[in-house]
């Protein structure tokens, strides 16, 4: 009987260099540590729950730090906002008086228009008052 030669394929990335697909074990950063202090003395695994519980406690007051910072960016946000609509509104209203006494200076133009008659041919203008 003919042997049957088997492969063996490894992933490769675009380096060509080995990797371990994400669902191995041996993807998960810093588990050799983890497995290293969980095999060692009592003393040494009470140790390591000691120090993730300091990184937890320090990773929760940054988290919470961070969070505090967000809420006030975004009140501080919102009162911008708040201010532009404000501003806004005024700047529409002086706009619409402005142009609505613009119309009105217009009307008024056109009415002194036609109520001033022009001088006829022969008469030389006169001067108001006299």
């Amino acid at each position: 009987m003919a042997e049957i030669q088997t492969q063996v394929r490894y992933l490769k990335d675009n380096d060509d260099e080995i990797y371990v697909p994400m669902t191995h074990v041996d993807c998960v950063i810093g588990l050799e540590e983890l497995i290293e202090g969980l095999e060692g003395g009592t003393s040494d695994k009470q140790s390591n729950i000691n120090q993730l519980s300091l990184r937890m406690n320090s990773i929760e007051t940054n988290v919470s730090s961070q969070f505090e910072n967000v809420s006030t960016s975004l009140t501080e946000l919102q009162q911008s906002n708040v201010d532009i609509k404000g501003t806004l509104s005024t700047i529409n209203d002086t706009l619409i008086t402005i142009f609505n006494d613009i119309n009105q200076m217009k009307t008024d133009i056109e009415e002194l228009k036609s109520n001033t008659e022009p001088p006829e041919e022969n008469e030389p203008p006169t001067e108001e008052g006299e």
